[in-house]
C-alpha cells in the first residue's frame, strides 16, 4: 500500500504541471524539456521499482536491499516529487519573461537572414573539427591494438585510454564538429540531410569510443539546435510515420549496443546479427528504461544515510584540485564523486571524503543532486539543491534568448538540460564544456 502510495505521489505533480502548463511554450522550453526528461528518467523507473518482483532487475545487493526498504523508497518519492516542483519554480522565478519572449521569436520565424560569411565560417570550422576528430579517433586506436581489437573489448574501454590524454582532446573536438554545420543551416533554413545525420552518427559513435551516451547526447544536441535556429520542431510532426520509425530504430539501437561490452559480442554480432540482437535483449522496454535509471542509487544513498554520518560538503572539496594533475599531485582525492558511492556499496563501510582516489575502488556509480546534497547535507540540501538547479538552467535559458541564440549559449543550455546536477563531478564537466564552447564562439566572432 506504501509503494501505491508513492506512485501517486510521484505522479501528481506531473499531472498537475501538465494542466496548467501554458501550451503556447515550445517543446525545447526549460517546463517543457525538464518535465518530459523527469518522466523518463525518474517517473517511469519509479513505476517500475515500485513493484518488488521488478526490483530483480538489478544485480547489485547493496542497490537491492534499498529498493526493498518501503521507508527509504517512500522517503525518495517525497523528496523527489518536492524537488522536480522547486526545479520548476526556480525556472519560472528567473525565465517567465524570457519564456514568452521566445514564443514570440519563434512563431515569427525572426531567427536569422542569409549570412554567406556566417555560413561559410561555421561550416570550415566544422569540417575542420572533423579531421581533427577523426585524427584523434584513429591515434587513439593505433595506440590500442586496432579498430577490431578495441571495439571487441569495449568492457576495457577505460582502461584502455587513460593515458591518451592529448588523443582524447583531439577526439572531443568531434563533438562539436556536426553541430558547427548544422548550425550554418541558420542563414540557410536548409533541412537536414541524409549525409547530416550519417555524419552525426559516425562522429557520436567515434567521440563516444563505444559508449552509448555520446553519440545519444549529440543526436539531442543537433536536434535542439536544429529547432531553435533552423526550423521549430512541434509534436505533431513527430507523429509522423518517418519518424515513428526513427524511433523504433533508436530504440532498437540503444536496447542492443550496450551489449557489445560483453567479451566476443562484436564477432557474434558480425556472423549473426538476429541471433544477437534476440539473445543479449531481454526485458522490453520497461526493463531498458528501469536499467538506464539513477533511482536505484538514490534510493541506496537515502537507505545509507539514515543510519550513517553526513559528509557535511566535504565530498565537494574534489571541486578546489580538480584541475591539478595527478602527476602533481598524487593524493588528489577524486573528480568523480561517485567513487565513494561506489566503494561504500563494495563494503566500506563509514568512508568519508575527502580521500586519494588510490584508497578508493576503481569505479564509480552517480550521485547528481540528489545523491550529493542528501549525502552532505540531508533532505534540506535535496531541496535547496534542486531549487538552485532550477534558478541556474533559467539563468543559462535567459542568456540564449539574451544573444539571440548563439552556438555557445544554445549548446551549453542543452547540456545544462540534459547533464547538470549539483555534483563534483557534473559541476566539473561543465565548466570544462563552457570554456570549449567559449574558446570555439571567440575564434568564430574574431574571423567574422
Amino acid at each position: 500500500m506504501m509503494r501505491l502510495f508513492a506512485v501517486i505521489i510521484i505522479i501528481f505533480p506531473v499531472l498537475l504541471f501538465y494542466l496548467i502548463r501554458n501550451r503556447k511554450h515550445d517543446v525545447f522550453s526549460p517546463l517543457n524539456a525538464y518535465t518530459l526528461l523527469y518522466i523518463v528518467k525518474i517517473v517511469l523507473p519509479t513505476i517500475i521499482y515500485a513493484i518488488p518482483t521488478n526490483i530483480s532487475i538489478v544485480d547489485d545487493i547493496f542497490l537491492k536491499n534499498a529498493l526493498y526498504s518501503d521507508t527509504s523508497f517512500f522517503c525518495y518519492i517525497i523528496l523527489q516529487s518536492l524537488g522536480y516542483v522547486l526545479v520548476l519554480l526556480g525556472i519560472k522565478v528567473v525565465a517567465n519573461r524570457y519564456l514568452k519572449i521566445a514564443d514570440i521569436q519563434m512563431s515569427q520565424n525572426e531567427i536569422g537572414r542569409l549570412d554567406h560569411e556566417n555560413i561559410r565560417i561555421y561550416k570550415t570550422w566544422g569540417i575542420i573539427f572533423y579531421l581533427l576528430g577523426i585524427l584523434g579517433f584513429f591515434l587513439i586506436m593505433s595506440k590500442t591494438g586496432g579498430v577490431a581489437y578495441f571495439f571487441s573489448n569495449l568492457q576495457y574501454r577505460t582502461y584502455l585510454v587513460r593515458d591518451l590524454d592529448f588523443e582524447s582532446y583531439l577526439l572531443s573536438l568531434l563533438n562539436y564538429a556536426p553541430l558547427l554545420i548544422i548550425y550554418s543551416k541558420r542563414w540557410t533554413k536548409g533541412k537536414i540531410r541524409f549525409i547530416d545525420i550519417i555524419l552525426i552518427i559516425f562522429a557520436g559513435l567515434m567521440v563516444g569510443l563505444g559508449g552509448r551516451k555520446a553519440l545519444l547526447m549529440l543526436v539531442v544536441e543537433s536536434i535542439v539546435i536544429y529547432h531553435f535556429v533552423v526550423k521549430r520542431i512541434r509534436i505533431k510532426k513527430i507523429l509522423r510515420p518517418k519518424y515513428i520509425i526513427g524511433i523504433l530504430f533508436v530504440y532498437l539501437f540503444f536496447t542492443t549496443y550496450s551489449k557489445f561490452r560483453q567479451e566476443g559480442a562484436y564477432m557474434q554480432f558480425i556472423n549473426s546479427p538476429v541471433a544477437f540482437y534476440t539473445e543479449n535483449v531481454d526485458g522490453g522496454l520497461a526493463r531498458a528504461i528501469a536499467g538506464e535509471s539513477y533511482v536505484p542509487f538514490y534510493v541506496a544513498i537515502i537507505n545509507y544515510f539514515e543510519t550513517h554520518q553526513k559528509w557535511y560538503g566535504t565530498s565537494f572539496k574534489g571541486l578546489f584540485t580538480a584541475f591539478i594533475p595527478s602527476s602533481f599531485y598524487s593524493d588528489k582525492p577524486p573528480v568523480d564523486d561517485g567513487m565513494y558511492l561506489y566503494s561504500i556499496a563494495n563494503g566500506r563501510d563509514g568512508l568519508l571524503p575527502p580521500m586519494p582516489v588510490h584508497e578508493l575502488d576503481g569505479s564509480s556509480w552517480p550521485l547528481e543532486t540528489v545523491g550529493a546534497m542528501y549525502a552532505n547535507f540531508g533532505s534540506l540540501g535535496v531541496l535547496i539543491g534542486m531549487w538552485l538547479v532550477g534558478i541556474i538552467i533559467g539563468s543559462v535559458y535567459n542568456k540564449m534568448i539574451k544573444t539571440n541564440y548563439s552556438f555557445l549559449f544554445v549548446i551549453f543550455y542543452t547540456l545544462m538540460l540534459f547533464t547538470f546536477e549539483l555534483s563534483s563531478l557534473r559541476i566539473v564537466q561543465l565548466v570544462m564544456a563552457f570554456v570549449i564552447l567559449s574558446v570555439i564562439q571567440f575564434t568564430v566572432n574574431k574571423l567574422h
